[in-house]
């Protein structure tokens, strides 16, 4: 319920979109009792500016894809894919995701 109300108090800044498409910032205000927090985040993790590596891509898939389909399955996906970027076999991977 709490993150509903917050989720009504959201404001667009078009002020944030001066660098886009390099940069989607984003600010954040939280009060905590009476004491207001705001902190601007010019680059989040997977930005090209703060790329992720291997294992921080693995857990976001993860993060995302097991609770859907499960995690034997996931490995399954994340290894298809792997196996697709190393090879440089994507339109192999393609057909198997459109026949899905």
């Amino acid at each position: 319920e709490a993150i509903l109300e917050a989720l009504k108090k959201l404001k667009p800044d078009e002020s944030l979109l001066a660098d886009y498409p390099h940069a989607w910032p984003a600010r954040v205000r939280v009060t905590a009792g009476t004491t207001p927090h705001e902190r601007l985040m010019r680059h989040v993790p997977g930005d090209p500016a703060r790329p992720f590596d291997r294992v921080q891509i693995q857990e976001k898939f993860n993060s995302f894809v097991a609770p859907v389909v499960g995690p034997e399955k996931t490995e399954q996906m994340l290894a298809r894919c792997s196996d697709a970027v190393t090879n440089g076999q994507f339109a192999s991977l393609v057909s198997e995701i459109e026949q899905s």
